[in-house]
């Protein structure tokens, strides 16, 4: 649920989780992949939808 999309209170429609939720607990799984030494890329559909080419490039870069 991308944060410039979405407010804090909306609720996924299939989990039925507050936005809040699925963000502190994304920021959990990031963060334990950075402590265990992964860089971690973040990638929300909307930018798949609206700039593909630029995000596949983003992801080429990241994993060069």
């Amino acid at each position: 649920m991308n944060p410039h999309k979405y407010s804090c209170t909306d609720i996924n429609p299939v989990t039925k989780n507050m936005a809040i939720d699925i963000w502190n607990f994304d920021k959990i799984k990031i963060q334990c992949a950075i402590d265990h030494n992964y860089t971690v890329l973040v990638i929300w559909e909307s930018d798949i939808v609206n700039n593909k080419d630029k995000i596949l490039e983003k992801c080429k870069n990241f994993l060069k």
